[in-house]
């Protein structure tokens, strides 16, 4: 699954099953490509917003992108909120 995250689009859902069985539905809200290559303070400014609590209830998926061997010079973020 991690391996196409960079393909995910806004509208499609997410589904987390806990260890009880529950099952907890998600829609994507945000997928962002980042640069991760200087890893300096002001590159890691721009990743913190999807890295920190938010104000809703959310799940952020991330994955490295970019590239296929290391070093992986992107973060893929996908967010994605509570769907009922």
């Amino acid at each position: 699954f991690f391996v196409r995250l960079g393909s995910m689009r806004p509208g499609q859902k997410v589904y987390i099953v806990n260890s009880m069985g529950q099952t907890f539905r998600y829609r994507v809200t945000q997928v962002k490509r980042l640069k991760w290559r200087s890893k300096d303070f002001r590159e890691l400014s721009q990743h913190l917003g999807f890295l920190t609590p938010g104000g809703t209830e959310r799940v952020t998926l991330v994955s490295c992108g970019g590239a296929d061997i290391e070093p992986f010079p992107e973060r893929i973020y996908v967010v994605a909120e509570r769907d009922g």
